[in-house]
């Protein structure tokens, strides 16, 4: 099946995965949301050369995980030859406080926003019709 949406969703929460993943789908009838545990997965399957998607639409990234975190995924990535801001919407997820989300932000160009948790999908548009998410 083709998808219009593709949606990467970084978080070691399998309760908040599972939520996020009900809450994107009731929002959005077209889309494919890839889970991760971490970020060491996520950059594995971009490494990929035979994955089925080039790039997300959208990434929404944790900060705290185990294996390799949300800074450390994002360090990793901005290594990676990709033209990340052309294709993907990128979005740190966390519940730390706003004036640290703010400066992660500051730290890389790709990053569109920062989304805290717990995130109203309701209250601003970020770029995918009928999507809409807090920014």
């Amino acid at each position: 099946m083709d998808f219009n949406t593709t949606i990467f969703l970084i978080d070691d929460d399998a309760v908040y995965r599972y939520g996020m993943q009900k809450i994107l789908r009731a929002q959005l009838s077209d889309v494919n949301i890839i889970p991760f545990n971490n970020g060491l997965e996520a950059l594995e399957y971009l490494g990929n050369e035979t994955r089925e998607i080039a790039y997300p639409d959208l990434i929404l990234v944790d900060i705290n995980m185990p294996i390799m975190n949300g800074w450390e995924f994002l360090n990793e990535l901005d290594k990676l030859e990709i033209n990340i801001n052309k294709e993907t919407s990128l979005y740190v997820v966390s519940n730390f406080s706003e004036i640290a989300l703010k400066e992660i932000c500051k730290s890389f160009t790709f990053i569109k926003g920062y989304l805290k948790k717990p995130i109203d999908l309701r209250v601003s548009q970020y770029g995918i019709p009928g999507l809409s998410i807090a920014v």
